[in-house]
């Protein structure tokens, strides 16, 4: 009975220095980082991509009748741009890193891809099951502001989102 407890209490002590040092390094599951807090707000850049976090498309289920993965991303700017080719990537993480999912760009030579405000509403996959995964979105763009090219780096959803869409 003694030794019974020996091992119980070595355990117990053992499990919480593990949890201890996995949490002390950040090394946390990514079902305990989901819910992490927005950041504050603050001033906002002149010129800058905002990325939607992923979530399933309400219009694809509604007039499709099919369950998706989309993520949104526009590219905001004080100032107009002209040619925009604003890229989003869709990714999903697994035991094995993050894996590629689908991406999409705008066309720069249509009119939409002009303006203060361009959209990329079409980023999407379809769910082939409803195995609980979590993605997330990167976006990057090109555009002709004031007559030179400016690159935007890439901008990554604020959130890892698990849905229950296995692609």
């Amino acid at each position: 009975m003694a030794s019974y407890k020996k091992r119980l209490l070595f355990f117990a002590t053992f499990s919480l220095t593990i949890l201890n040092f996995q949490t002390s390094f950040g090394s946390q599951p990514a079902s305990l980082t989901l819910a992490a807090p927005r950041p504050p707000a603050g001033p906002k850049a002149a010129c800058r991509i905002e990325v939607d976090d992923a979530h399933i498309s309400s219009s694809a289920l509604a007039k499709k009748g099919i369950r998706t993965v989309k993520v949104n991303a526009q590219s905001i700017c004080n100032f107009r741009q002209q040619h925009v080719d604003l890229t989003v990537e869709i990714y999903k993480t697994t035991d094995f890193g993050n894996n590629f999912v689908t991406a999409s760009s705008t066309n720069p030579k249509s009119p939409g891809s002009s303006g203060l405000v361009v959209d990329n509403f079409s980023t999407q996959e379809a769910c082939k099951n409803s195995t609980p995964t979590v993605y997330y979105g990167i976006a990057f763009s090109q555009a002709l502001i004031d007559g030179r090219i400016q690159d935007a780096g890439r901008t990554r959803s604020i959130h890892l989102t698990e849905l229950k869409c296995g692609t």
